[in-house]
């Protein structure tokens, strides 16, 4: 009986070897939320996105032929301890530049495992460009897999830069075997439910501007305004360098500013600080020569942005820890300013290569602005560490995308223990017809709903619980130019220019991108830009005013919508049983408010359109208004009503049906 256990047991323990022996690799499931783009442009996961095929992939990811987007990276967090075997590329055919995507030919994949930040480089495979897949061996332990694409040719463009050709790797799988399911160590301190509409529409309603845009003329119109504050303004060149905030020649008192703004006029004012403290440097990355993906070459900001919030923060602190002009008041804790921004579009593909963070050179400048790296760098370094009240905002960037975000947050997991260095999501968009900023020449301005916004921004907010859960989340650009040569002009309609005007179309589109952004659930929305610019270029027709002050009709319509829904929050979209008519509902205690228009480009008008209104007897007042140019509140209209529906004429200019 005992030789028979004895025998069953050495049995199993042999079975239980073999089938551990026999394990095969099998194909590992690459999912969006595994791929961390480290170059943060393009979309990386676009090379795992046909995992099933074995025939001929279409998508792959690409990236800009610009010098300051190479070498790219991707990393693909496997979630778990793996032994990899191998990974199988698609080497896909050379093509052309074709307006949108710059060549592509030839190249290395290099190939790394090993813990982030901190790589073993195991081999590199040269593209053939023969539309095959091949296979590569990888044979190493890892929970992680980096894959680098390098070119090895330049082409010449038109303005005689060098741009690089991009990789034809149209997909990627990866091959292994599961060691255990164990998931790395990476510390997520984003646990809070997504915020539920904290502002009113009012306070949403946001605006683009300089200290020396006339505060009196946006409070109508904005309850927040993101001031381009350029750091060069107080004189600034080093660390510790004595700061001017009252008496600065061409740009006048930072004090009074603020006071202004917040106590005369209650705008929320969001300083965004940046270019170069050099002004011939423009938006060159400040790290003044040291290695721009170490915090501590963003000490000087750091400072700057602690004397910053010091002042006119929430927060008083010692008189000793600020360092301001002789003859200048000393002042701390004012309480005028809540939320910072430190840099602009850090992301950007135009311009000089110079302009453009990485998302990890990013995150270094952030954390240096945000706490001083996590105290690191002393006491005196960051908002965060003079008014512990503040909220630090993430650069807006150029796009929708979440690549870069992901990535400064892949950066913060390993370097801030899982602590990210803002506090509030910051994108920016465009409507036009090519989808995307700086387009080619053919561009113009088109509709919120031709650009499908609020699918977008909807999007956006999804990724945000997926990624970012517990965040706000802000578009502090979009808008349109009333310049016909700009590739943004607002020229998108059938009836341009015969029937409808740019200004009447800046106006129109204007609200309604307003109220796009409000039923998708952005909790932030700015225009670009307060008022015109004198000098000629991209975007600086823009605005609600002229540059000789004059209001524009976009200015009386987004008073007018303002005015309408002070107050209210967006409660939900109506149902109207007509493709041609959106309605959304928005309330607060007082007021039930809809708003209705027809969401064409091409002069649409729905006649005698039924809005339920419910039982009048419960209702005191109602009233219906309509934009219209030089009348800041509107055309009003109080009727009497006794059925329970109105009927109403609806055009593509939004009406607003207020129930009291």
């Amino acid at each position: 009986m005992k030789n028979r256990i004895l025998a069953t047991i050495i049995l199993t323990i042999f079975l239980t070897i073999s089938c551990k022996q026999k394990q095969e690799p099998r194909q590992i499931d690459i999912t969006e939320d595994m791929v961390i783009n480290e170059s943060g442009t393009g979309t990386a996961y676009q090379w795992f996105d046909e995992q099933t095929t074995d025939s001929l992939p279409v998508s792959r990811w690409k990236t800009r032929g610009e010098e300051s987007f190479w070498p790219a990276s991707v990393v693909v967090d496997l979630k778990g301890d793996y032994s990899i075997t191998s990974i199988k590329i698609f080497d896909g055919e050379p093509s052309d530049f074709d307006g949108k995507s710059y060549r592509s030919e030839k190249g290395k994949l290099e190939i790394a495992v090993g813990n982030p930040f901190e790589w073993e480089h195991l081999s590199t495979y040269d593209l053939k460009n023969d539309n095959q897949w091949h296979t590569i061996p990888i044979n190493s332990n890892s929970k992680f897999l980096q894959l680098t694409k390098r070119s090895t040719q330049e082409i010449s463009g038109g303005d005689q830069k060098k741009y690089h050709c991009d990789l034809v790797i149209n997909e990627v799988k990866v091959f292994g075997v599961q060691k255990n399911s164990s998931q790395q160590k990476i510390i997520n301190n984003n646990t809070l439910k997504a915020p539920i509409r904290k502002y009113t529409f009012d306070e949403y309603m946001g605006a683009n501007a300089y200290k020396w845009t006339d505060n009196k003329l946006l409070a109508p119109v904005v309850g927040t305004v993101r001031e381009y504050s350029h750091w060069f303004q107080n004189g600034v060149t080093n660390e510790k360098d004595t700061i001017a905030w009252v008496n600065i020649p061409k740009y006048g008192s930072f004090d009074k500013y603020y006071k202004t703004a917040a106590e005369e006029y209650h705008l929320d004012v969001i300083p965004d600080v940046h270019r170069h403290v050099d002004i011939e440097l423009g938006e060159n990355k400040p790290d003044f020569g040291k290695d721009p993906l170490d915090p501590f070459s963003y000490k000087m900001i750091a400072d700057y942005m602690f004397q910053m919030a010091a002042r006119y923060g929430n927060t008083k602190v010692a008189d000793s820890l600020l360092h301001i002009k002789a003859g200048e008041p000393a002042l701390t804790g004012a309480g005028w300013v809540k939320y910072y921004e430190t840099w602009n579009e850090p992301e950007r593909w135009w311009g000089n290569p110079d302009d453009h963070f990485s998302p990890y050179e990013y995150a270094a400048l952030a954390s240096a602005a945000y706490d001083g790296h996590q105290g690191k760098m002393g006491l005196t370094y960051g908002i965060k560490q003079a008014d512990p009240k503040s909220v630090h905002i993430m650069a807006g960037i150029s796009s929708l995308e979440f690549d870069f975000p992901r990535a400064v947050k892949f950066w913060s997991d390993y370097y801030r223990n899982g602590s990210l260095p803002f506090d509030v999501l910051n994108f920016h968009h465009y409507n036009n017809s090519s989808g995307f900023q700086h387009a080619n020449s053919n561009t113009r301005g088109i509709s919120p709903e031709a650009d499908h916004f609020k699918e977008r921004l909807e999007k956006v907010i999804q990724q945000r619980d997926q990624y970012f859960p517990g965040l706000e989340v802000w578009l502090t650009e979009f808008g349109w130019d009333t310049d016909k040569k700009s590739i943004q002009s607002a020229t998108g309609h059938k009836l341009y220019p015969e029937k409808i005007s740019f200004f009447e179309l800046q106006g129109i589109w204007m609200v309604r991108a307003y109220l796009a952004g409000a039923a998708a659930g952005i909790d932030r929305m700015y225009m670009y830009m307060a008022d015109d610019i004198e000098d000629p270029g991209l975007f600086h027709n823009s605005g609600l005013l002229t540059i000789d002050g004059k209001r524009k009709p976009s200015w009386y319509y987004t008073a007018t919508l303002k005015n309408c829904l002070t107050g209210t929050r967006f409660v939900k979209e109506v149902e109207t049983d007509n493709k041609d008519v959106l309605c959304y509902e928005f309330k607060n205690n007082d007021k039930l408010v809809y708003a209705i228009w027809c969401p064409t480009s091409d002069g649409t008008i729905v006649k005698d359109f039924p809005l339920k209104i419910g039982n009048k007897s419960i209702h005191t007042e109602i009233e219906i208004t309509r934009l219209s140019d030089k009348h800041q509140k509107g055309r009003k209209e109080k009727i009497k009503q006794k059925d329970i529906q109105l009927l109403l004429d609806i055009t593509e200019k939004p009406i607003f049906v207020t129930i009291r």
